[in-house]
């Protein structure tokens, strides 16, 4: 004898977004969608939980908001269908974008700011694959402050260094302020000391008048350099009363500094015998 499945009344039930209104024929019901739309199920479906909503809800739900994110020049502003967002320029210019365009960098900025961009007047700095001493000083600062995370920002974009928007934008802006590098031995130096000038900027642009940075960078040279660097604080060193650093206890033992950090960090002396012990002799 044949068994019979056993008729279930999941009439006025919910399932996820669905409401099931009536029963259709054997396992497909009428569906609802708190959105409006209605839809044929399967009870199967219903009750294992593989339809709990309409396609336009489902790909509603997995929209990521980019209100508010920039990609390049756009500045998303809302969504204006699934998958695609209302951007607008840093020109003023609105365009809607797709949103794998934005995340992907196949969208950056307007078709306006792209053509400027492309006959921008070449500056002579990158001949061919060659590239100009000075080209490669911006290019190297724009990395270190721009590329977060890695191991030239560590000193740089991720303590807060920025570079002005400006010197971001256009090497030729760069140029205009610093000029050529007079030599391969100097390199740009920030004077430091406050916010207005801690940051690599032109003090003519948008951004460096908002925020008052100055243009205070020049080319100096290593020495020239250190000089504006915050003193280390050394470690002291106390011995018969005395407190030194290991550099002033190499002058005052007459042992050079070298043998005084090994005894202590690779021999791991004592203080009393790395300090007593005199400097080796050789016949």
């Amino acid at each position: 004898m044949a068994r019979t499945k056993r008729f279930r009344d999941i009439t006025g039930q919910r399932f996820g977004k669905y409401v099931v209104l009536s029963h259709v024929i054997g396992q497909h019901w009428n569906c609802r969608c708190d959105c409006g739309t209605e839809k044929i199920q399967v009870s199967h479906n219903l009750l294992t939980g593989q339809a709990a909503m309409c396609r336009d809800c489902y790909h509603k739900s997995r929209i990521i908001d980019l209100t508010g994110q920039r990609f390049g020049k756009w500045t998303a502003i809302r969504l204006d269908r699934p998958k695609f967002w209302l951007c607008r320029c840093d020109c003023g210019t609105e365009s809607v974008c797709a949103a794998n365009n934005l995340k992907s960098g196949g969208s950056t900025q307007c078709e306006k700011c792209r053509l400027l961009k492309v006959h921008k007047p070449k500056h002579g700095h990158c001949p061919g694959s060659k590239q100009s001493s000075t080209y490669l000083v911006w290019a190297s600062i724009k990395r270190r402050c721009t590329n977060l995370g890695t191991k030239m920002s560590a000193h740089y974009g991720d303590v807060g260094i920025k570079m002005c928007q400006a010197w971001q934008d256009d090497f030729c802006n760069f140029l205009n302020s610093m000029g050529e590098r007079p030599s391969q031995w100097l390199s740009i130096d920030r004077a430091n000391k406050d916010e207005s000038t801690r940051h690599y900027s032109c003090g003519k642009c948008d951004e460096c008048k908002k925020n008052g940075w100055i243009f205070h960078c020049r080319w100096a040279t290593k020495e020239e350099q250190s000089q504006n660097r915050k003193p280390r604080k050394s470690k002291l060193i106390t011995y018969n009363g005395k407190s030194l650093s290991l550099k002033e206890w190499a002058i005052e033992t007459g042992v050079p500094l070298s043998t005084l950090s090994a005894r202590l960090s690779h021999y791991h002396w004592s203080v009393e015998r790395t300090l007593s012990t005199p400097r080796r002799t050789y016949n």
